[in-house]
Order: C-alpha cells, then sequence, then structure tokens
C-alpha cells in the first residue's frame, strides 16, 4: 500500500485534518523508514532495529563491524571468446 493511497484514505476519513493532503511527503518518509525497519526485521530479527539516532555503518567505511578486508570476492565467468 503506497503513502498516497493510505493519505486518500485518511482525507476521505478525516477531511478536518487530512483533506489538503499536505501531510503526504511526511507520511511518505515515515512509511519508507516503517519498512526499512520492518525488512531488517524480518531478515535479521529483533537485534537489527536500532534504536533512534544509531546506526549500523561503522567509521572508517565498515559496515555493521565488518571490516572491508573481511569481505572477499570470487568473480568468475563462463564466457569463452
Amino acid at each position: 500500500m503506497s503513502a498516497k493511497l493510505i493519505m486518500a484514505k485518511l482525507a476521505t476519513d478525516v477531511p478536518q485534518l487530512y483533506g489538503a493532503q499536505t501531510q503526504l511527503r511526511t507520511l511518505q518518509r515515515k512509511l519508507k523508514k516503517w519498512r526499512n525497519e520492518r525488512a531488517k526485521k524480518l531478515i535479521y530479527g529483533d537485534a537489527a532495529v536500532e534504536p533512534a539516532g544509531h546506526s549500523t555503518v561503522a567509521p572508517l567505511g565498515g559496515h555493521c563491524g565488518v571490516k572491508p578486508s573481511q569481505v572477499g570476492y570470487n568473480f568468475t565467468s563462463n564466457i569463452s571468446l
């Protein structure tokens, strides 16, 4: 369900508060944040949801405590020329 549909439903149900739909962008940002948190929770469980103001991005380019040197890449190709 998109933020536009939610806002349209709110405008219909409570026109005195949401009739002008001036808070659509705010709703879009809140919905994006909520979906991101829900996705992390579904993938990683309760430990993935962080308190407000915290970030999973570590200083110096690491991510979630993983150093770039710990990540290996293996690129292979089955293309023959």
